[in-house]
């Protein structure tokens, strides 16, 4: 027996969602291929991180919105992006990784970024908030907000505070 008027469950939508994005998943890596090492099979990682973006976006998205209003008085410009990359892997050779990016830039060299990757082999998920003059911070995934804001508020101070190489 079943009952209609019950919502859908989210592991529902989520398969809804995963199924949805592959075919634009499939597009995207006919394009990285011109420079990654991408395989077909990668189709499923990237979806699941869209999935996993789209969770994240309002927390996310809202955390730069609240820094660039709060901080900045509106004067950052915050910009989505989806990519990949090779990165250093465990035993020192690169690894190729798909990403989202959530990023926060204003006045010339500052930015405050926030990366969700997944690696395709294993499907593992990290996450870090970078500093455009201060390195990188880990998230933890999932993501915990009080974390978040922590990392994004060290971000900051490294970001307004470090000094320029000269």
């Amino acid at each position: 027996m079943t009952n209609r008027d019950q919502p859908v469950d989210d592991w529902i939508n989520r398969a809804k969602s995963l199924v949805d994005y592959h075919s634009e998943a499939r597009g995207f890596l006919s394009r990285a291929s011109a420079y990654f090492p991408v395989t077909p099979e990668d189709a499923e990682a990237i979806c699941l991180l869209w999935v996993q973006a789209d969770s994240l976006d309002e927390e996310l998205y809202g955390s730069l919105v609240a820094m660039n209003e709060g901080l900045l008085e509106g004067a950052g410009e915050i910009d989505v992006t989806r990519g990949a990359d090779l990165v250093e892997g465990v035993g020192g050779g690169d690894t190729l990784v798909y990403q989202c990016t959530w990023s926060l830039d204003w006045e010339p060299g500052n930015r405050i970024g926030i990366v969700i990757a997944i690696e395709p082999r294993s499907q593992n998920f990290t996450g870090t908030i970078q500093s455009s003059r201060g390195g990188e911070s880990p998230l933890t995934m999932p993501i915990q907000t009080g974390a978040l804001r922590q990392a994004l508020t060290l971000a900051y101070y490294r970001a307004m505070t470090a000094t320029p190489l000269t």
